[in-house]
């Protein structure tokens, strides 16, 4: 990771810089401190930190808070030095520490177009700010030497800037060492920090070109989304040295690169689910449609959902007629197999009849060819004995 300090200096107008307003909740008192959330976590130097504790000593920590009014720069914990030296506000209207963290986009419209102006990167977007300052706050040792700075934390949750506005700061030197700058795991320290040009700060030309204004850049990280990382249509988040893909419906995985399987939620009542790519379809059992396969098909061609009463009601009715017609089917059909019946047994009748009628015809018929073969063999056998008698007289002589 690089980490890159803007030090530029450029004069781009000699006004002084007065953008953020001195609002929010107040505190005060002698080396006191106050701790403030700033979910979810801004990256500073190699760690992201969720809170930040803030000193009446012009000094913020983010892993421990720190009370003590002689600055050291080489610390090893990070830090912010906006004027770390030994301060003592009063905790009175005109004599506090202010604080407030803003998340709305519309009201981070300076802080995004700050960043984008001083660390030249046009596609910035504030996601948080937090606004501390020191106002009209007085050396614990000198109470008529007061002095305004305020500290802008902004970041996207992927890099980090800070500015340090030295409103009014201009005042002799009282004798107290004050320390500017920052460590975010590399000690930073401004040109003019330990030195009694810090108590004059306001009168100085910042790295920004504005009189009194400095601007930082705590944590830098590359765009983590700039090769078109996610598949299938998701949309990339750049986040601190790493990225999230927001998939579309139907996919799912770090990069949106694997297909889920809606079939397994069973998304089909009626039906067999096939699953596709980045969806599903259902295959209706017959007599079943609709997306899901929940809606019965009725034979008037109406359809409607099985919770809805017009479909109990059409279903009713659809069965109600499917029984009258099958009823009247079932007449029909035992009409028929009663006319068959009543065929059949006149048809048997009158082949009984014509049978009885036959059988004694041909009794008579028998006997009277019985008969007439009789009489026949008989005339045939007086025949031939009357021959035999007529020629025995012809014999004899």
């Amino acid at each position: 990771m690089n980490i890159i300090y803007f030090i530029s200096f450029v004069v781009i107008s000699t006004a002084s810089y007065q953008r953020y307003p001195f609002e929010g909740s107040t505190f005060g008192g002698d080396d006191s401190t106050e701790e403030i959330n700033l979910f979810p976590g801004i990256p500073i130097g190699n760690d992201i930190f969720y809170q930040v504790h803030v000193s009446t000593n012009g000094l913020i920590t983010f892993n421990a808070s720190i009370t003590t009014f002689t600055p050291n720069m080489t610390s090893s914990y990070p830090f912010l030095a906006p004027f770390w030296t030994d301060l003592h506000p009063k905790t009175l209207k005109n004599d506090s520490v202010s604080y407030k963290v803003y998340r709305n986009k519309s009201l981070l419209k300076n802080a995004t177009n700050d960043v984008r102006n001083f660390s030249k990167t046009p596609f910035f977007q504030a996601e948080l700010m937090l606004v501390v300052t020191w106002y009209n706050t007085s050396f614990h040792n000198k109470k008529d030497h007061k002095i305004t700075v305020q500290c802008i934390l902004i970041s996207d949750h992927v890099s980090t800037y800070t500015m340090y506005n030295f409103i009014n700061v201009s005042t002799s030197d009282v004798g107290d060492k004050i320390g500017i700058g920052f460590n975010n795991g590399t000690s930073f320290s401004n040109p003019y920090s330990f030195t009694t040009s810090a108590y004059r700060m306001s009168t100085h030309i910042g790295n920004t070109g504005l009189f009194g204004l400095w601007f930082y850049t705590i944590t830098s990280d590359k765009n983590n989304c700039i090769f078109g990382t996610c598949e299938h249509g998701g949309v990339c988040e750049d986040m601190y040295r790493d990225f999230q893909c927001h998939c579309k419906p139907g996919f799912t995985g770090k990069r949106c690169q694997t297909d889920v399987d809606e079939c397994s939620a069973r998304p089909c009542d009626q039906g067999f689910c096939n699953n596709t790519v980045g969806s599903y379809h259902c295959t209706c059992f017959i007599g079943w449609i609709g997306k899901h396969c929940d809606s019965e098909e009725q034979q008037n061609n109406t359809v409607c959902s099985r919770e809805e009463v017009c479909c109990k009601m059409s279903l009713h009715k659809s069965q109600e007629d499917t029984v009258k017609h099958n009823s009247g089917t079932v007449a029909v059909l035992s009409a028929l197999l009663a006319v068959v019946s009543l065929g059949s047994l006149a048809l048997a009748v009158l082949t009984f009849h014509f049978r009885r009628q036959r059988i004694p015809e041909q009794t008579n018929v028998t006997e009277e060819t019985y008969e007439n073969v009789t009489v026949t063999n008989a005339t045939e056998q007086e025949s031939s004995i009357y021959t035999n008698l007529q020629l025995s007289p012809n014999a004899n002589k």
